[in-house]
């Protein structure tokens, strides 16, 4: 049989040769991987749940010319790529309202976004002059500069601008500026290519590139014979791109490649940066000390001091003479930057830095040639120079930017390590028709793509996302979640790129590659917080925009008020120092004024801090997005937990059953299975498992569920359908009641001592009577407790809200994945199997309707079945039982939910569903406790199942019945009473609350680290995590606080000892020079200050190891 490398169907061993070119044999690819695709994005009105949902999809992908559809019915949008070629929007607009749906498709909006390394960049003023430059350019709609990161990301329309028109803009600013990434080009393959004998070779296989979809940009260096192909690994790969420079020309395999690794540019221009400073500042030392020695130090003694104050012609001394040479190259050779840097400041209207150093030192030796010039033509002159204030300014300027540079490549030293966990090379399997392995070689990550099949030995790196295939192993991930403790893979289970196999062989299958893997998301997610600004940033910005004009004007004021005062004799002549004058005194006081003052300083104040708290928390699984999130974080007062999955474990295991009629337990498993087998919620999920274990002890295994009929999701009461010609409906007690079905003393006693176990009570009602119940239950998080009391000792109030036996609006967009459903279709499949026939498959119910908030309905086999909660029974007019009532009472007491079926309007029983709470949340709460945060939880399960689970973790306030719309209302109700809340919940069901809190955080998020509604994303299910995102917010924020503390201390309190204030009372003088130092050290001392975040350990850790 033919071998096939996974990946790519078409691709044919050999995959590489053992030499460093690569060499690949292919076959001709298909005509449709050719053509060229474009994606557009339609407004669809009218879903009103995933049935809508998928049938728009299933009819779109019969479509010829049609690639992927993706329908979202939460956001009433559709997302389609297709072949212009082939069809034409107009057409998939007509196709969709012929299916009964309104359509609109967005108007497109062609903008790109590039980043551009900025070179020269000093202070807030520079950041502000870049962007006013970047946003004249006509096409810009955005533009941003970060100070720390030296970088610059501008969206803008590709119509009327490029990137060469904003770099041009920036160096017309008087910055350099080099690119980073323009466009979607965030996937690069870099290649040297080989068999070139002309330029005409070159263009053939660039046009042989840029015919290949996927491929978004090539770029040819013709001279040293290398290519930069931007790409979509959605379409193509690296090694389909080599193989399409090889099939290039009249002949095959005239042309290889091989990979090309640039120099990391980051890396290379702060070197680059590093070295240019030293180099700098050692040149300036070889003159500026013998400045320094000729002016200080030789001069008190006798023979130096004789030789330098020989006279050459009148006044003029060798001294002064020698001073003057040594200080001219350092003055306007070494110094050149700092004109540079004063000319394009004053050209664009601003002042910055080197306006200040500009000005003193050419006050300083302008000042010194004058006196060179008077000594020189006079017989009688005595004044005294200071060249060694102008060489001894700029060298100290030098030495301060040095280290500065130095520290501030520190601040990404977490993100530097991110980016290195990635190895090189990976085992790549190619596998026969059959999935049996008949070759494996090594080769490049690079050359990785989707839907290879890859093998990790014991000890090596994981090279990308994937999916175990085979193998059994323990993976070390704390370098990505912080989670310290080895993580067990089996088949199935999610890898992550750049961790570590530890002692088993993992064969896995790649889903994500490129800027696509959880490493690069999380790069790009912290690179993107760094270059934003935070909210404490605009004291810095608005203190800029005046603060050199201010000090121009203080050093003028404090020149005029110690020359004026001493030429009308105000102060005694001794306090004028030898061989100086009253102007010369003045000048020495506003010199020092000019120089001591530092902008640079409270321009880093913010920025650094940012930069290493971004970076702390990705390394330790905590990513915040930006400034914002971060300042917005140490304001909170409550933290709101959704419970489902977020305070509980998120798996929901049926605990009890209760029949509430005549119906048989195989029917009763067989309706209730197949009326939540197509909900993707962990209840649903199982309710399903249950029964088929309950069919198969009491009889043959249930593997098939019968699909109901008219089924039918009642929100905030589960679901009802037609099963066998019964109806049937499965949910709460507010289902039967909507249903009209009675609820007899028994089901009402069995739902209240269910609830009193914190567990969920899930009733069935087969034709209008009730059958069974279920006591289901979702472990609460061991750390939820824990959680709420840290707040509460913060002050910050908890609330808990929650949706159990609710289908989300989110739930629905992934075709019901509610975890109460999901429960009570594993429960009924166990039930089934318990007691009757096997339950092998689960019959797919007619008519299939989820009800959000409530729960599911549908037919199965000719019975109308409904399983969901009390509201679900209530609105399908299903009479609940004084039994059922009871049942359903018991069953919430105990903390459980309770999932009721109804067949044809009658309750048949009732499932109870239990979610553990997890074993970390009663001591999250009590931490959160003592931080002063109170603890909420917010839940769509019964006021009494809720009420339980939160007395157990120690939060004193729910919010339950509701569904994520009034989750969000929630919020909104206090944040009108001036409370900061933070909600926490999954990313997915709870979006709208995550939007609405003034702190989103989402938590669990594994691979799916770019979570647009969260705010702060908490890649493991702790929930200790939260506490780590409050805590090391209010630690930066404290942090930039102290920074501005220094930053302005040295301003405020510097300048006026600088000036002279108490120089008649103590008669001491800071020289210039030495002024400068002090300026050095104040940007110097922010940027350490901030790397002292370095050291940031989690609270509870901490508290741990303090406790041993």
């Amino acid at each position: 049989m033919e071998a096939k490398a996974n990946g790519t169907d078409d691709l044919k061993v050999p995959l590489l040769q053992p030499s460093e070119s690569v060499a690949v044999t292919v076959s001709q690819p298909n005509a449709k991987g050719f053509k060229k695709t474009r994606k557009s994005m339609f407004k669809i009105g009218g879903i009103k749940c995933t049935s809508c949902a998928t049938s728009i999809e299933s009819v779109l992908k019969k479509i010829d010319g049609i690639e992927n559809v993706t329908v979202s019915p939460l956001q009433g949008q559709a997302v389609i790529r297709y072949a212009p070629e082939l069809i034409t929007s107009k057409t998939i607009k007509e196709t969709i309202d012929n299916i009964g749906f309104q359509v609109e498709e967005f108007p497109e909006q062609d903008i790109a976004v590039c980043r551009l390394r900025i070179k020269g960049i000093t202070c807030t003023s520079c950041s502000e002059s870049i962007e006013r430059a970047l946003m004249m350019v006509d096409g810009v709609k955005k533009a941003v500069v970060g100070l720390a990161l030296e970088e610059a990301k501008i969206h803008f329309d590709p119509n009327i601008t490029d990137s060469d028109q904003l770099i041009q803009a920036t160096e017309d600013a008087g910055f350099g500026a080099d690119l980073i990434t323009s466009g979607e080009d965030m996937n690069k393959l870099h290649l040297r290519l080989h068999g070139i004998s002309s330029p005409e070779e070159v263009t053939i296989i660039q046009s042989s590139l840029e015919s290949v979809e996927g491929v978004n940009h090539v770029e040819m260096d013709k001279v040293g014979h290398k290519v930069t192909i931007s790409y979509d690994p959605n379409l193509t790969g690296p090694r389909s791109l080599i193989q399409c420079i090889q099939k290039a020309g009249n002949e095959p395999h005239l042309y290889h490649a091989s990979l090309y690794v640039p120099p990391r540019q980051r890396e290379t221009e702060r070197q680059h940066e590093i070295h240019a400073y030293r180099n700098k500042f050692l040149w300036s030392c070889l003159f500026s000390v013998p400045v320094f020695m000729f002016s200080m130090v030789l001069p008190m003694l006798p023979p130096y001091g004789n030789w330098l104050n020989y006279r050459i012609h009148n006044m003029l001394t060798i001294g002064i003479f020698l001073r003057w040479i040594l200080c001219t190259p350092v003055q306007f050779i070494i110094g050149q930057r700092f004109y540079v840097g004063a000319y394009h400041a004053l050209k664009r209207k601003s002042a910055n830095m080197d306006v200040l150093v500009a000005l003193g030192t050419n006050a300083a030796y302008f000042y010194s040639v004058y006196i060179v010039i008077k000594a020189f033509t006079s017989y009688s002159f005595e004044g005294q120079d200071s060249f060694e204030t102008s060489a001894m300014l700029i060298s100290f300027i030098l030495l301060g930017k040095y280290l500065e540079v130095v520290a501030k490549g520190k601040t990404s030293d977490a993100l530097a390590k991110l980016t290195d966990l990635a190895p090189d090379t990976a085992y790549l399997l190619t596998l026969d028709g059959e999935g049996n392995v008949i070759s494996e070689m090594e080769i490049s990550t690079q050359l990785i793509q989707r839907n290879d099949v890859i093998k990790i030995v014991p000890g090596a790196k994981v090279p990308v996302d994937g999916v175990v295939i085979t193998g059994q192993s323990h993976v070390n991930e704390s370098m990505i979640t912080g989670e310290s403790r080895p993580i067990a893979k089996r088949p199935g289970d999610k890898v992550i790129g750049g961790t570590v196999n530890e002692n088993g062989c993992l064969v896995v299958k790649t889903t994500h590659v490129g800027s696509e893997t959880a490493l690069s998301q999380i790069v790009q997610l912290v690179e993107a917080a760094q270059l934003a600004r935070a909210p404490v940033q605009k004291l810095a910005d608005q203190i800029s925009k005046f603060f050199v004009p201010m000090v121009v004007v203080a050093a003028f004021l404090t020149w005029l008020g110690w020359f004026i005062p001493g030429e009308v004799g105000v102060y005694p002549k001794c306090w004028i120092p030898k061989a100086m004058d009253r102007f010369e005194l003045a000048l020495q006081f506003g010199i020092s004024v000019l120089v001591v003052a530092c902008p640079c300083a409270l321009g880093l104040a913010t920025p650094t801090a940012v930069m290493v708290a971004t970076g702390k928390g990705a390394s330790q699984g905590v990513l915040i997005k930006g400034g914002n999130a971060l300042e917005n974080a140490h304001k909170v007062q409550t933290v709101m937990f959704d419970k489902t999955g977020t305070l509980t474990i998120g798996k929901p295991i049926v605990v009890n059953t209760m029949l509430f009629s005549n119906v048989s337990i195989q029917e009763f498993c067989d309706v209730a299975a197949a009326a939540e087998v197509n909900s993707e919620n962990p209840i649903a999920k199982a309710v399903v498992e249950y029964a088929k274990k309950l069919r198969q002890k009491y009889g043959s295994a249930m593997e098939h569920v019968t699909e109901p009929k008219d089924f039918e999701v009642h929100p905030g009461a589960r679901v009802s359908g037609n099963i066998g010609g019964k109806l049937v409906l499965v949910g709460n007690k507010r289902l039967t009641q909507a249903c009209n079905v009675p609820l007899g003393p028994d089901v009402e006693d069995y739902m209240s001592e269910t609830e009193q176990q914190a567990r969920t009570c899930v009733l069935v009602i087969i034709d209008g009577r009730i059958s069974r119940g279920f006591a289901i239950t979702d472990p609460v998080k061991l750390e939820a407790e824990r959680v709420v009391s840290y707040l509460r000792s913060r002050r910050i109030s908890s609330v808990m809200v929650t949706g159990d036996n609710s289908a989300t609006e989110t739930a629905i967009a992934k075709d019901y994945e509610h975890p109460i459903a999901k429960a009570v279709v594993e429960y009924a499949k166990k039930l089934r199997q318990k007691y009757g026939s096997a339950m092998e498959h689960v019959t797919e119910p007619n008519d299939f309707e989820v009800h959000p908030g409530a729960g599911v309905s549908g037919n199965v086999g000719g019975k109308l079945v409904f399983v969901g909660n009390k509201r679900l029974m209530q609105a399908c007019n299903v009479p609940l039982d004084p039994d059922v009532e009871g049942y359903m009472s018991e069953t919430e007491q105990k903390a459980r939910t309770c999932v009721l079926v109804a067949i044809d309007r009658r309750i048949a029983g009732a499932f109870a569903i239990t979610d553990p709470v997890k074993p970390e949340e009663e001591r999250v709460v009590s931490y959160l406790r003592s931080m002063r945060i109170s603890s909420i939880m917010v839940t769509g399960d019964h006021w009494a199942t809720a009420t339980a689970i939160a007395k157990e973790l120690g939060i004193s306030k729910v919010f339950a019945e509701t569904d994520p719309l009034g989750k969000a209302d929630k919020i909104k109700e206090l944040q009108m009473k001036g409370v900061t809340v933070a909600m926490v919940g999954d990313g997915i069901n709870d979006s709208p609350a995550l939007v609405a809190a003034d702190v989103g955080m989402a938590i669990g998020a594994g691979t799916d680290v770019s979570i647009e509604a969260a705010d702060i994303v908490l890649i493991k299910r702790t929930l200790e995590d939260v506490i780590t995102a409050i805590d090391l917010s209010r630690k930066t924020l404290s942090r930039i606080q102290l920074n501005y503390v220094w930053a302005l201390g040295y301003n405020v309190l510097g300048m006026p000892i600088i000036a002279g204030v108490l120089f008649p009372f103590t008669g001491i003088r800071l020289p210039p020079w030495l002024a400068d130092a002090c300026m050095a050290a104040s940007s110097l001392s922010v940027v350490c200050s901030s790397l002292l975040l370095q050291s940031y350990k989690k609270p509870l850790q901490a508290q741990d190891t303090c406790s041993v």
